[in-house]
């Protein structure tokens, strides 16, 4: 039987991290400072945006830095790691969720053979806990972080960090699993991997051409992060949407890309 290289991205696509609001929602209360978590929230995630517009890609995932960054404008000092503090406080409150029966999926790909990777823009401190909460750091062979990247996703440099590892497999034998318009599926067609799935419910289930939802990922880049993409390269190419994770087990839509 013919072996493959899974990539799967994390956050959102395997586990839904509710710890990570949970840390920063906590953090006004933790520090005394005189705004409400919702306030604080807010200028949390729009500086994460604002780092990502600016293409400082390695910052906006660096929770540490955004904060201590946020904490000079109250004239207040950081504690190194308080973040990932109250994250694995927020893990121990079960607030985690592995999504889409994502242990018997990634069991039953482990089982049969093929390479399981796991690509994230998180850095490793704050990734290996949740991993290890959910169990699901037993099914996975490599774990690619911002740690062991020079530049992000959608670079395509992150993605072809997979092919320096992956080097008997070639392209048609990686099969990249994501969730985010930006990072995930244009950062996947950018780095020429043929065979994507996007795990949304923006659409239903199937193939579909580049060509078809490049407006959403367009749209999507350009709300969030005022980024403007040019898709047209890639409008023939085919990206298979799935709902669900279980649907990656179901050997019909598999061959529909010819694995």
């Amino acid at each position: 039987m013919k072996k493959f290289v899974y990539v799967f991205d994390l956050d959102g696509t395997l586990i839904k991290n509710i710890a990570f609001k949970y840390a920063y929602k906590k953090l006004p209360t933790v520090l005394k400072l005189d705004i409400s978590p919702d306030e604080f929230s807010e200028i949390f995630i729009n500086t994460y945006y604002e780092l990502v517009k600016q293409g400082r890609l390695k910052e906006a995932f660096n929770w540490d830095f955004i904060i201590e960054s946020i904490l000079n404008r109250f004239g207040k000092t950081y504690s190194k790691d308080l973040f990932l503090k109250l994250m694995i406080e927020g893990l121990k409150k079960n607030l985690v969720e592995v999504l889409d029966e994502a242990h018997e999926v990634l069991s039953l790909i482990k089982k049969v053979g093929h390479l399981i990777i796991v690509l994230t823009n998180g850095y490793r401190k704050y990734q290996l806990p949740v991993l290890r909460r959910t169990r699901l750091i037993d099914y996975i062979d490599i774990l690619l972080t911002a740690d062991d990247l020079e530049k992000l996703k959608p670079h395509a440099e992150a993605f072809e960090k997979i092919f320096d590892i992956a080097k008997g497999y070639d392209k048609s034998q990686i099969i990249f699993v994501g969730d985010h318009p930006y990072y995930d599926i244009y950062g996947a067609l950018n780095a020429g991997l043929e065979k994507i799935f996007w795990r949304t419910n923006f659409y239903r289930s199937g193939e579909y051409t580049v060509k078809e939802v490049a407006d959403y990922i367009i749209k999507y880049a350009n709300d969030r992060y005022d980024l403007s993409l040019d898709l047209t390269p890639f409008y023939n190419r085919k990206i298979i949407i799935i709902n669900k994770l279980t649907e990656l087990l179901n050997m019909r839509m598999l061959m529909r890309i010819d694995v």
